[in-house]
């Protein structure tokens, strides 16, 4: 499924897009190597676009949490949240964890 990302990156946040394929290769691999996302709550911290939280979901996490500063970002993540139907899996926070 195709999932929308940054189309304009902000450099000072190190915002990098994540693809699909890789968020959900790497949640994968941590599902499947060590068992370690099945029925768990995950903190996704500057979760940009949602890439990794959708993933592990998918993987098998029962909740993220998902927190980042910039709302341009959040705005995209709970519009891919809402295309995959994981509004009651993944909460989204707008949180700066600097201050």
């Amino acid at each position: 499924q195709h999932l929308e990302t940054f189309s304009s990156p902000k450099e000072w946040l190190e915002q990098y897009p994540t693809s699909s394929h890789i968020a959900s290769r790497m949640c994968f691999l941590i599902q499947s190597r060590y068992n370690d996302l099945n029925d768990k709550v995950v903190v996704d911290l500057g979760c940009g676009a949602c890439m990794l939280s959708i993933a592990a979901v998918l993987c098998g996490a029962k909740m993220v949490k998902a927190f980042d500063i910039d709302l341009d970002a959040l705005q995209i993540a709970q519009q891919n949240i809402e295309n995959t139907d994981m509004n009651d899996c993944v909460d989204l926070f707008q949180f700066n964890l600097y201050q």
